[in-house]
């Protein structure tokens, strides 16, 4: 029979949420013992791609009416405690300095991801918090004394059993970096009511190879179609190119009105196009084409 490991509270998922709670419930007591299973060989692989390899932390201007999503009503009494200044000092407790931009975005000083990655994982490391990577979950049942979770690493299984159970492993976003939903059902046994995903922040497919040239940099952009967008400048970030994808940052202002309507035409099987201008304040000749068009008709996000 295998090895029971036995904890006071375990977290499914070694991402973002899943380190700050495990470091967060283990400062909270000290005694508690506290385990984190994550799917792939090390902690918190895609934190490492966010904010185009700087990762954003938060803004210095976050409030529930910048918020987009369904979430915006509920946003209102998190964002009351954890201010982005309030973020920001969290971090710097924890040995890392940010600054913010003149746009209110938080970043780490050395303006790279693997520093909030370290002082991550040093937290974890010094607190004593156990770290089991590349586990694939094959059971959570709910027992008399909280729950028994069943687990392999490909090589041999785990039966751990804990009295509080936190599920952080996230969407099936970003499946290259290890993203599913394979959690969802786990969820749906215990009760819970999940809303389905729908696209936030998706890839759009471009024909043109001049974009290349944009990775990493934050351009002004309006977009052209009257039916779901009012003409307004928005901060686009131009990701790495894959198969003709400009993944990245679509601009906030996307996820609230584009995707709207995107969601609209994908239930209904139709596509959808939406036109940018990547210099809005280029006057063209009368009858010249766009500088440049990205057709979002392949842009579902995942």
């Amino acid at each position: 029979m295998e090895k029971k490991h036995i904890y006071d509270a375990i977290i499914i998922g070694g991402g973002a949420s899943g380190l700050m709670c495990a470091i967060t419930a283990k400062k909270h007591d000290r005694s508690k013992k506290i385990a984190i299973i994550e799917k792939n060989d090390r902690l918190g692989k895609k934190l490492m791609s966010t904010g185009n390899g700087r990762c954003n932390l938060t803004n210095h201007c976050i409030s529930p009416d910048k918020y987009v999503g369904s979430f915006k009503k509920q946003s209102k009494k998190i964002f009351e405690r954890f201010s982005g200044d309030e973020m920001a000092n969290i971090f710097k407790n924890l040995g890392l300095l940010s600054f913010y931009d003149n746009e209110g975005r938080y970043y780490p000083i050395s303006k790279h991801a693997a520093s909030v990655l370290d002082v991550l994982r040093l937290q974890v490391e010094t607190l004593g918090i156990d770290v089991f990577t590349e586990q694939n979950v094959n059971s959570i049942k709910k027992v008399s004394n909280g729950f028994k979770i069943s687990s392999d690493d490909n090589e041999k299984k785990y039966d751990f059993i804990c009295n509080k159970l936190v599920i952080a492993n996230g969407t099936k976003a970003a499946p290259k970096l290890g993203g599913n939903a394979s959690a969802i059902d786990y969820l749906k046994n215990f009760g819970h009511k999940v809303v389905s995903f729908s696209p936030a922040l998706c890839p759009v497919k471009v024909k043109s190879d001049v974009l290349k040239t944009l990775k990493g940099l934050r351009v002004t952009g309006t977009g052209d179609n009257p039916r779901f967008l009012r003409e307004r400048h928005h901060g686009w970030l131009y990701g790495q190119l894959h198969d003709g994808r400009c993944c990245g940052q679509l601009g906030i202002h996307i996820g609230e009105c584009v995707l709207r309507q995107l969601r609209r035409e994908l239930s209904a099987g139709r596509g959808c196009h939406h036109g940018t201008h990547c210099k809005p304040q280029h006057h063209q000749p009368p009858g010249a084409a766009p500088l440049h068009q990205c057709d979002g008709s392949g842009g579902r996000g995942s």
